[in-house]
């Protein structure tokens, strides 16, 4: 029961927000994604990501990016850029195309 309830909090909260989320010219925007997992094959993943981007015009985000992943074994980084483009309509419901060009290194200890 406290799983269904964290559950639906987090959506209704989460769907809120995006509704609310201003995409005119000027407004920024900062993302942060991560993952840890003690208990995996290679011993302790972990994995992190940032972008930074802004409304060059409405409905159109251009930005950068940074992330790293380590599990023990493998080791990848990523810089790169991203260009979106959001379709302005009068629905809660705001489809988008997003593309990126990224750089990426990647070590393996064995």
């Amino acid at each position: 029961m406290n799983k269904l309830l964290v559950f639906t909090l987090a959506v209704v909260l989460t769907g809120s927000m995006a509704w609310g989320a201003a995409m005119d010219e000027g407004t920024k925007e900062l993302g942060v994604a991560g993952t840890v997992d003690f208990d995996t094959a290679a011993d302790t993943y972990v994995a992190l990501g940032v972008s930074y981007g802004e409304f060059l015009m409405d409905g159109v985000l251009v930005g950068g990016l940074a992330a790293f992943e380590d599990d023990d074994i493998v080791t990848r980084w990523t810089v790169g850029g991203f260009a979106e483009y959001n379709v302005l309509n009068d629905s809660q419901v705001i489809p988008y195309v997003r593309g990126f060009l990224s750089y990426s290194g990647t070590e393996v200890d064995l």
